[in-house]
């Protein structure tokens, strides 16, 4: 999709100088700023759920945002200052001329066509679902007396780490998987984006974050003597960019509590190249309680080693590109940078006994791949766990 037609589900900017506002009239010609993506649109049979769609994701925030300024306006909130009071006027007519947008969607079947592209529309519908399915998830996951598995659309799916010289499991990585009833299953590639835009992540995350940790110390109460077992939980810069990110992660480990050093949280090299002080704060507040921290798939972003080195990093995981297309040398390299920064390294995206040998002899202790689990549900991990399962690492 070219980016001028691409329908963005964030938040648009918000103006922080009531200046900045633009202040239109109602009257003001339109005729030179309309928008046609007509061109790729096929419109028919869907158009009455089209409509119904915008309209929908128009209205609701609209008469949450109508109501709230009208409350401001009423003075039943306090008084509010001659600028302030300006502003919310603007807001209020720029309300009032969306509501008109979407009362002209309603009446007249043509106008979605001139606004979005079927692709654009899809990616809308999808949004609404995944956020009434993290709604549902997160409040399962906070709510007892909801059975965590009853009518959930997303769960957690849990891939084994594996120690090569033994073939032993050393923890697992939790990854969320989304089966939407009208669709079925959507891919992670597709689903992570979308919450991210719409900083759906925030919520997505916090359920991943909790749900995992709660398996963990289930198992850790089930198989006592596994004590060195870990949880892998991926983690989005926007959420560790959030000031109050550190007080949920201590809210979780409150009613989840773990052994040290068992929870383990994965970033990527674009939190390193966006190095935010709020973000190195937090990571330093997460070592601070006990966290590991790795980076993920290492080696495919460019950030500067300097701000390698500026991290509180614990492990590098070599990204499975390298391990695909056996890049042993650059590997090695990449192992020895580990090793000069006192960090452990594992490998991802193990499928071959020949790329698990080839691994063991560079000293790679530790790895995770399709070659020895594909990610497994919650029943089947733990049966691995009970059955102290030890994998065939070499021919």
């Amino acid at each position: 999709m070219e980016p001028s037609q691409s329908f963005n589900l964030g938040y648009p900017h918000i103006p922080t100088d009531w200046e900045e506002v633009p202040q239109f009239s109602d009257d003001e010609a339109a005729e030179d700023h309309k928008i046609d993506l007509t061109e790729n649109l096929d419109v028919s049979g869907n158009t009455d759920d089209l409509i119904s769609l915008i309209s929908h994701e128009l209205r609701t925030p609209l008469t949450s945002i109508s109501g709230a300024i009208g409350l401001l306006m009423s003075g039943k909130l306090g008084e509010i200052s001659t600028q302030g009071q300006r502003m919310l006027e603007i807001a209020l007519s720029n309300t009032d001329r969306l509501v008109r947008l979407t009362n002209m969607i309603e009446s007249n079947p043509e106008t979605q066509a001139k606004i979005l592209t079927m692709q654009d529309l899809e990616r809308l519908r999808l949004g609404n679902d995944l956020r009434s399915a993290v709604a549902s998830a997160l409040r399962s996951s906070t709510s007892p007396e909801i059975n965590p598995s009853e009518n959930q659309e997303l769960e957690l799916n849990y891939q084994p780490i594996i120690f090569l010289p033994t073939g032993a499991i050393t923890g697992f990585e939790a990854l969320a998987r989304w089966c939407n009833p009208r669709l079925g299953i959507i891919s992670p590639a597709e689903f992570i984006p979308i919450a991210e835009e719409t900083k759906l992540i925030n919520s997505l995350g916090l359920w991943a974050l909790r749900t995992a940790c709660q398996q963990l110390h289930e198992w850790q109460q089930e198989f006592p003597r596994q004590s060195s077992l870990s949880m892998s939980v991926n983690v989005s810069g926007i959420q560790l960019a959030e000031p109050d990110f550190i007080s949920q992660v201590q809210l979780v480990l409150a009613d989840y509590p773990l052994l040290p050093n068992s929870l383990r949280l994965e970033i990527t090299e674009s939190v390193l190249m966006e190095n935010k002080q709020v973000v190195l704060d937090n990571l330093k507040q997460l070592k601070a309680l006990g966290i590991k921290l790795y980076i993920d798939d290492f080696g495919t972003g460019y950030s500067s080693l300097s701000r390698l080195y500026e991290l509180p990093l614990d492990v590098l995981k070599i990204d499975q590109s390298f391990i695909r297309e056996e890049k042993w040398d650059l590997i090695y390299t990449l192992m020895l940078l580990a090793q000069s920064q006192r960090l452990g390294v594992i490998a991802e995206g193990v499928e071959t006994k020949d790329q698990s040998n080839c691994l063991k002899n560079l000293g790679c202790a530790e790895a995770q791949g399709y070659l020895f689990s594909e990610p497994l549900n919650k029943i089947t991990a733990a049966k691995l766990l009970a059955d102290k399962v030890e994998f065939i690492t070499s021919q």
